[in-house]
Formats: C-alpha cells, structure tokens, sequence
C-alpha cells in the first residue's frame, strides 16, 4: 500500500512553483483548475489529490506520482510517497525553494538560527567599572589605510556523503537513513547479498527448462507419424506435446515465484528497514532483467510490496 506524507513549504504562487520543478529537471507539471488524483507505480488511483502534479514516468519506472496542495494558509504542502522520500528530501526541497524565491523575485530563505536579546543589566556603583579620562584629540587625521587585496573566491566544496546511520529530517518528517543510496555500506552490501540468494532460491526451485525432454517426444511423435504414415497422428502429437509444454513452463515458474516470496520473507521479515532498500533495489533493477527473472520479480514484488 502506498503511504503519501504532507511536506510544508512557504511557496504560495503556482506559476512559480511551476516554473521552479521545470528547472530542477521534471519537465511537463501539470496543474489543473480542479484537483486531481495522484496515481500509484502500479498505474492505480490514489485518494490524495492535487493541483500541481509531476507523473510517475518523470521519476522512474517505478516511482509514484508527485504532487503539491495548497494548504489551509494558502501555502503548497507536497504529497510524497515514502518510497520517494530518499530522493526528495530536504535538501532537495531547499534548492526547490531557492529556485522559487529567485522566480519570485523575493528573498532566498535560509535557515539561520536566531539568538534572543540579551537583556542589560545596570551594575551598582561600586561594581561598575570605572572611567577612563579621555585622550585630548588631535588636529592630525587619522593615516589611511593601504588598499588591501580582494582575495579571489573558491569553489565551494561539494557536502560530504552522508556516512553514518541515523535520521534525516525532512521538515517535520524523519526518514532512516538506511532508505538513502547514501546509506550504511556494510548493510547495502548485505541487501545485495540477500537479493542474490533470493534470485538463487527461484533458480533452483525452477529446475532445468525441460528442452530435452521436449526434444525426445517430439521426436517420438515424428517416428510413429512417419512410420505410420499418418498426418492426424502427427498433428495431435504436436498439439499435445505444445500443450504439456506450456503447462510445464506454467509450473516451473510458480514454483519459481514461491521459492523466491518465501526466501524474500526468511531473510527480511524482522529487518524493516533493509526491506524497503531491498524493494528499492528490485524496482529500480528490474527495467535491466529479462526473461524468467523479469517475470519472477515482478510477481516478489506484487506478493511482498
């Protein structure tokens, strides 16, 4: 099921917000008078409607819609599904913002912590620090300063990768860290591991595609045929042989698609969190699959998701 989380923003004019995703790089927003349903990575209707919508296939093949809704103080409040949270994060909605405030004309909001007056308190007099006499002035200026040279700027340096694991917050949302590419090493090099024991166990379960036995019937089927001389017997052997073989390979990939859920669920029942990485992975890998292992994914993830 697909879980949508209400991220707040301070953008207000839709024109702008519009023209901010298009320079992040999602081409094609739509925004809609009436508002409109946002659709899941299966292609199905979600409940949580918008008026600015960024579709799935801008995202990934296997990503949700993206909206954003204008809330109760006139406001955008985003709709992010938590599958998606690792890529729009918080970082990504303050450049959204910064774009924003540029196309706006208004400031770049920054998020700088404020420090509160510190009251003045009035000593007593004999606590207070005593006066120093003036020094009489001079008719003399004061020298001028030597022009100083302008140091030249630096690039700045890119933000380290986030190493540790912990919580990112987003907004008034935290996110495990494990959900990010920039995750924990030693448990994404687990999840790989686990993902090809799961891809192992479908493997075996299936068993050989059965070609040679194929291979000897039908040539049964040609010996009788010819030895008889009879083409009805020939053909009902081929229909015969046709239909046994799709049945088998019916079969094999049930067994296939079982031995696979059944694996998936061993190793990742009690581990949430190297879950969803694990699903992550199956989605984003499974344009590159072809064949049985496609087929045998796409049913894990109809099965686990």
């Amino acid at each position: 099921m697909v879980k949508l989380r209400r991220i707040p923003t301070s953008m207000t004019s839709g024109s702008h917000l519009v023209a901010a995703l298009e320079q992040s790089g999602l081409r094609e927003v739509e925004r809609v008078a009436d508002l409109a349903p946002l659709v899941s990575w299966r292609g199905q209707p979600l409940p949580e409607r918008a008026e600015i919508i960024v579709r799935r296939r801008q995202i990934g093949a296997t990503a949700d819609d993206l909206g954003f809704v204008r809330g109760a103080e006139g406001r955008y409040e985003a709709l992010v599904s938590e599958i998606l949270l690792s890529r729009f994060d918080k970082r990504w909605f303050a450049e959204l913002e910064k774009r924003y405030a540029a196309l706006a004309g208004g400031p770049v909001p920054e998020a700088r912590p404020t420090q509160a007056p510190v009251p003045s308190v009035e000593l007593p007099a004999e606590l207070a620090p005593s006066k120093q006499p003036e020094r009489p002035r001079t008719d003399a200026p004061p020298p001028t300063p030597a022009p100083q040279p302008t140091p030249k700027p630096q690039a700045a340096l890119p933000a380290p990768p986030l190493a540790r694991r912990g919580t990112i917050e987003v907004d008034s949302v935290e996110l495990p860290a494990l959900a990010r590419e920039e995750g924990s090493a030693s448990e994404l090099a687990k999840v790989e591991t686990d993902l090809v024991a799961i891809l192992g166990a479908a493997k075996r379960a299936g068993g050989g595609a059965g070609c040679a036995r194929s291979l000897v019937v039908l040539a049964l089927v040609c010996g009788i045929a010819a030895a008889t001389e009879s083409g009805a017997i020939l053909v009902l052997g081929l229909l015969g042989l046709g239909f046994y073989t799709v049945r088998d390979l019916a079969q094999r990939k049930q067994r296939m698609v079982q031995a696979a859920t059944a694996e998936f669920r061993a190793r990742f029942g009690s581990r949430a969190e190297a879950r969803e990485l694990a699903l992550q992975r199956l989605r984003r890998e499974i344009g590159k699959l072809d064949g049985d292992k496609r087929a045998v994914v796409e049913q894990l993830l109809r099965r686990v998701s």
